[in-house]
């Protein structure tokens, strides 16, 4: 008799400074808010059969991702090779420090939903594929 049993995959979030294995919600939502211009970004990496780094979302604090509006957000995933690779901007009109920001709200969102596995991480942004150079 065998018990087939799922492995989730590992997965560690990491910033500048620190690395989380298997990070709750909560963790996660913390390294994206303490996100700034000294620590600018947060991958989040899965680790299953598949080769290292063909499976992660990161997000880069940017400051000029819409002119007319300031800062914002670079996300980018891969789900497998280079071919594989996508990325969106977020624009966040919210002044920095705010207490309340959507469109942190979204990122930390699809960060959350991908790490987990949950559904409407995928369709929350408007990914287009990157085009790598071989």
């Amino acid at each position: 008799m065998t018990h087939d049993k799922t492995v989730s995959p590992r997965v560690v979030a990491t910033d500048t400074h620190r690395s989380i294995e298997d990070p709750s919600e909560d963790a996660l939502h913390d390294l994206l808010a303490d996100m700034n211009l000294s620590v600018p970004f947060v991958i989040v990496d899965r680790f299953d059969s598949s080769e290292p780094g063909d499976h992660f979302i990161q997000v880069h604090l940017d400051e000029a991702v819409d002119p007319q509006r300031g800062h914002g957000y670079i996300v980018e995933f891969r789900a497998g090779g280079p071919n594989a690779h996508f990325r969106a901007a977020v624009s966040d009109g919210a002044p920095w420090g705010a207490v309340s920001s959507p469109a942190f709200d979204t990122v930390v969102n699809v960060i959350q939903d991908w790490t987990f596995g949950r559904d409407g991480w995928r369709t929350a942004l408007s990914w287009e594929r990157l085009e790598f150079d071989e």
